[in-house]
């Protein structure tokens, strides 16, 4: 029988080095950029993005809503929980247009900013799976078999748990560092009770979005090598030979939470 389907297309080789030069006047949004070569990409979104600031953006998104531009702004003397409008709420959802998918120098894939980030801004919510606390233990037993220690689980309260192992959204790629610039939190909206990542200092473009795994403490043959680099890097991500283990506070008073 002859074969009517489509051949599969060709493939092209492009040259790492090569810039874009044809649509740089383009939305960065919309523009492919079809090079690896990091120092062209983060020269291409400082070139798009240097004058666009989160804060401006979700104004314009919400010109008369005056309880968002708080909230946007809340990052700074957060108490014990945020509340805010499910409509509001829906905002953080749209942002996912600045942020990149990109090769990591941590480890594998991460997470990118496209536009600046002031410091408790939100950025992304995580999302996955809700499971209640039995089928997560479950779970958790068969990942670690597969050597996965629950590094894709956050805990929303004594008995839901949200699991983007095998299902989730973008903020699942972000990578752990010992010095993160970004940290989660809870967020209450419409009854509803959701894990958001908030800028922790201020996040240039083209930056690599982590925030601190804080996995639980194990013994050293379960000990997982810490790749983030960073000279606060604490060796392993669930493991420390020190007797005594301190907790630096943030920089930004978050909700307390389990990340």
């Amino acid at each position: 029988m002859e074969n009517t389907s489509n051949p599969p297309p060709s493939a092209e080789v492009v040259d790492k080095n090569a810039g874009l030069k044809e649509s740089l006047t383009k939305c960065g949004r919309f523009t492919e950029i079809k090079t690896e070569n990091p120092d062209i990409r983060r020269k291409f979104f400082t070139r798009h993005m240097k004058s666009v600031f989160q804060k401006d953006l979700t104004y314009k998104r919400f010109p008369t809503d005056r309880e968002f531009p708080s909230f946007i702004c809340s990052g700074r003397d957060l108490d014990d929980k945020i509340v805010v409008h499910p409509k509001d709420f829906q905002s953080i959802r749209s942002q996912l247009k600045y942020l990149r998918f990109e090769k990591s120098g941590i480890h594998l894939w991460g997470v990118f900013s496209a536009c600046y980030f002031a410091p408790g801004e939100p950025i992304v919510e995580y999302t996955g799976e809700l499971v209640r606390l039995s089928v997560t233990e479950a779970r958790q037993k068969y990942y670690e078999t597969e050597g996965n220690h629950g590094s894709y689980i956050f805990r929303l309260d004594d008995d839901l748990y949200i699991d983007a192992t095998h299902k989730g959204g973008i903020a699942r790629f972000l990578n752990h560092s010992c010095d993160p610039n970004c940290k989660t939190c809870v967020v209450e909206a419409g009854g509803q009770r959701h894990i958001v990542i908030f800028a922790k200092k201020k996040i240039e473009p083209f930056e690599e979005l982590t925030y601190d795994y804080n996995l639980p403490y194990e013994s050293k043959e379960k000990a997982i090598v810490c790749l983030c680099g960073s000279p606060k890097c604490r060796g392993y991500l669930n493991y420390t030979d020190k007797k005594d283990i301190e907790n630096e506070p943030d920089d930004i008073p978050y909700p307390v939470n389990e990340s």
